[in-house]
């Protein structure tokens, strides 16, 4: 929503631009920070959209922080609903928006002499065309529209982008507008401008910085007067802000959650005005502030007093159970004892929910990480601390405290919202896996008939319970769910939060299940239609494309996935073959209904994994059939080329290849070398295609999809490197390449490719240093590295036997480690 910067409102009064032209801070939008954990329980379930910063989320103060550029919502705006219905609901909220906040002091000055004294109407035809507009011409309201045009001047001294910009106030203004109030005030016909008057008057008292003028102008208008609109509370809110500023810190937070509590309008700036009264602020943060219990001792009856205990509870990180129990003793019917609840059960989904589900996936890594990735371990090893796992058994008691006390509420029936607290106890029971008192609490939800988000929420509730209670997916149990999966479908299309349920579902949930079966295809193809989303289009959001989705199919990178990297590659061709298959059920239709791989991607990933396991010849037949514009994606430098240097920025960029034409080339030399006919040149020019597909050769994207500069199994011999495939382990060790150096070596008797085998025989050597890497994931940057080159053995070879050759000319001209090694050696 557009919104003032909080500094504008916060001490101040808590308020916001409110009639008129706003003052909106524009920052680059984000992702929604809500989108980070695996959930369900939508975190709007409960409460009106006013309470909507209060969600909980980590990373930011309030959870609409992130979203600084998103359209204003008009069917939240208070102070438009008001208008609205003053005029007898004959103008819409887009009308009074324009008309109030966007129309000039002089187009409403033109438009009332108009109307006053029969003036040429000189408005642009929009204007004139707007609702409100029209409202004015035919019933001729001139208070209403001089209230606006009074409004409109006040609004020049009280509004302001920022504190840093902001310019001295016009005191004169303000007090003439303070005298001009005043006079109107007690004009006013209608007790709607009565109120609306008092707050202009209130504010230019108190943004001119006379607080003790404020109260004393509160009393006058207002006194012990109450009334449900906003403007009632906007007053409240500039006398606890006068009460603040004169440094009644108590007396400012009571006043502030009255205005909380009471209206809808503002209720963050109301908040966080609250908030401050209890933290103080300013350079150094020191200063006294509102004490809890004096708060609580201005409270008139215990309904008041769980307000407290509300808004104390809407910014606790930690368990806000205590606080919910302590609102609910005071007053049952509270408000915002459900939002709570959501945020309590919002924390248990980050804290228990998500790392049980990684924790049971079946494959070695969780969706969203990329730890063990190239490991073969057993699925997902946990290496919590003993102070980890009984944090993560506190919150395992938490959960159970929460069930009791949802099971209290629902059972004494006192609050007005009862559906809610039965979904919020089968959900909590889903967390905790207990299938039974799940389904038995969601019975006790559908008793209810809840409609809206809540049965929205049921029907969500209902579909993780069918998954999830029989421990296996059979056909019969995937036509059930088929019908609730194109419901969550439809509704992931309109609701970013229903994207997030489709999306975890998809991805976490159903595969889960999928993998305990041994079902890894449809695991797969789970996975991958939550990746690619419901049109086969990508997500709900696009970063790019102003949040729309994108026109474009997406489809699934296998390169990228580190579930199909984990499955054999038998696995994966009957994945390529089931996905051919013309005879599906209507569930697996579903699945497959936006295809998961563009055409000729699973080849491709099947060919490299081939280049990684040296089957050249199934990695050349795998890949025949791929499209052209694919193979070119991965092109990459000659790969039998002479690199002397180990760089990532080659020189020659005119002879390429790519991962089909290589996996040719390296058939024929293996064929060769396996029936012992190759001679030295064609083993050093094998050798050299071996090591050009390793980390550190140019042509790395024959076995790999992505490299990383600062990768830590590179260069070292680290213990890890035991652990890794073998395919991976040659990525980083070379050895196959340092074979064949050596064979291409001992059938040569030429000097000159002697040298040059002697030499990539020590780079070989040189990735596998037995020393700590210190964290330096540059070499170059590692003096105890590169003394350890200098220990080479094949330098002394050589430097001793081949220093007269052109080869160890060119090597020494080009290598810094061998003139090092050499300029050693002299000294000797």
């Amino acid at each position: 929503m557009k919104r003032l910067l909080l500094s504008a409102f916060a001490l101040v009064a808590g308020l916001s631009a409110l009639l008129f032209e706003q003052i909106v801070t524009a920052c680059g939008g984000g992702e929604d920070p809500y989108d980070y954990y695996t959930t369900f329980f939508h975190n709007n379930l409960a409460g009106s959209p006013a309470y909507m910063p209060f969600y909980f989320v980590t990373g930011y103060q309030y959870y609409d922080d992130w979203n600084y550029d998103a359209s204003p919502d008009l069917n939240e705006d208070e102070n438009l609903k008001e208008w609205v219905g003053f005029g007898q609901d004959k103008f819409k909220l887009k009308d009074a928006h324009d008309f109030i906040y966007r129309y000039s002091y002089n187009q409403l000055s033109n438009l009332y002499y108009h109307i006053e004294k029969g003036n040429a109407l000189q408005l642009p035809d929009s204007v004139q065309r707007n609702g409100m507009t029209q409202w004015f011409l035919a019933g001729k309201d001139l208070e209403a529209l001089g209230y606006l045009m009074f409004a409109k001047k006040c609004e020049t001294n009280a509004a302001r982008s920022s504190d840093w910009d902001a310019a001295p106030r016009n005191t004169a203004a303000m007090n003439s507008n303070i005298k001009g109030g005043l006079q109107l005030w007690k004009v006013a016909k209608k007790e709607f401008f009565q109120w609306r008057y008092a707050y202009q008057v209130l504010r230019m008292a108190f943004y001119s910085g006379d607080y003790t003028r404020t109260a004393s102008l509160y009393q006058e208008l207002v006194g012990d007067k109450t009334a449900p609109n906003i403007m009632y509370y906007r007053c409240l809110s500039l006398k606890a802000g006068a009460a603040y500023k004169t440094g009644d810190y108590n007396t400012a937070a009571y006043l502030y959650s009255r205005a909380f509590e009471g209206t809808d309008d503002n209720k963050q700036g109301n908040y966080v005005s609250y908030d401050w009264c209890f933290r103080p602020h300013g350079e150094n943060e020191k200063g006294p502030g509102a004490d809890r219990s004096r708060v609580l001792a201005l409270c008139k009856n215990n309904s008041e007093k769980a307000v407290i205990a509300i808004m104390d509870a809407l910014h606790q990180y930690e368990d806000g159970l205590p606080l919910m129990q302590e609102a609910y003793q005071l007053d049952p019917k509270v408000k915002g004892l459900d939002v709570v609840m959501t945020r309590e059960i919002n924390k248990l989904e980050i804290y228990l929910l998500d790392p049980k589900l990684r924790s049971q996936s079946g494959f070695n890594n969780s969706y969203y990480t990329y730890s063990n990735y190239y490991y073969n371990t057993p699925a997902y090893e946990s290496e919590r601390s003993a102070r980890e796992a009984e944090v993560f058994k506190g919150y395992e008691r938490q959960l159970r405290e929460l069930v009791r006390f949802g099971d209290r509420v629902y059972t004494e029936n006192k609050v007005a919202d009862r559906a809610f607290w039965p979904l919020s106890v089968a959900y909590l029971y889903f967390i905790q896996q207990d299938w039974k008192s799940c389904e038995d609490w969601i019975g006790k939800a559908s008793a209810l008939n809840p409609s809206g988000r809540m049965k929205n929420m049921l029907e969500v509730e209902k579909l993780l319970l069918t998954i999830n209670k029989n421990n296996k997916l059979d056909a019969a149990t995937e036509a059930k769910i088929l019908p609730s999966l194109q419901w969550l479908e439809q509704m992931s299309r309109k609701d970013f939060r229903f994207w997030t349920s489709y999306r975890n579902l998809m991805t976490t949930v159903l595969p889960n299940v999928y993998m305990r079966q041994q079902d890894t295809i449809k695991a797969l193809l789970c996975i991958a239609k939550g990746t690619t989303g419901p049109d086969g289009k990508g997500g709900y959001y696009s970063g790019w494309i102003d949040q729309e989705r994108s026109s474009q199919p997406v489809y699934v990178d296998p390169g990228s996935s580190a579930e199909l990297e984990q499955v054999t590659t038998a696995r994966v061709i009957a994945l390529k073959q089931w996905i051919k298959t013309a005879q599906k059920t209507a569930y697996e239709s579903f699945l497959v209904k936006n295809p998961p791989y563009e055409q000729g991607a699973l080849e491709l990933y099947l060919g490299t994994r081939y280049l990684r396991q040296l089957d050249f010849a199934q990695a050349a037949d795998m890949m025949k059939n791929v499209p052209a514009a694919a193979m070119k994606s991965f092109r990459f430098p000659d790969p039998f080329a002479e690199r002397w240097i180990d760089t990532q920025e080659p020189a020659d960029t005119t002879t390429v290849s790519d991962k089909y034409q290589f996996a040719k080339d390296m058939q024929q030399l293996k064929e060769q070398t396996e029936k012992g006919n190759a001679d030295a040149k064609q083993l050093y020019r094998y050798a050299n295609g071996l090591y050009s597909m390793t980390y550190y050769g140019l042509s790395w994207r024959a076995s790999m999809y992505y490299r990383s500069g600062s990768d830590g199994l590179a260069y070292y011999a680290d213990t890890t490197r035991a652990h890794l495939l073998p395919e991976y382990r040659n990525y980083y060790t070379a050895e196959k390449a340092t074979l064949y150096y050596q064979q291409a070596f001992d059938r040569s008797n030429d000097p000159e490719l002697k040298a040059k085998c002697l030499f990539m025989l020590s780079k070989c050597w040189q990735k596998n240093v037995t020393i700590a890497n210190k964290n330096i994931w540059d070499p170059a940057a590692n003096d105890d590295y590169y003394l350890y080159t200098l220990k080479s053995p094949y330098f002394s070879q050589l430097t001793q036997n081949y220093a007269q050759t052109n080869a160890f000319k060119s090597l020494h001209e080009e290598c810094s480690y061998l003139r090092l090694y050499v300029r050693q050696a002299h000294k000797k």
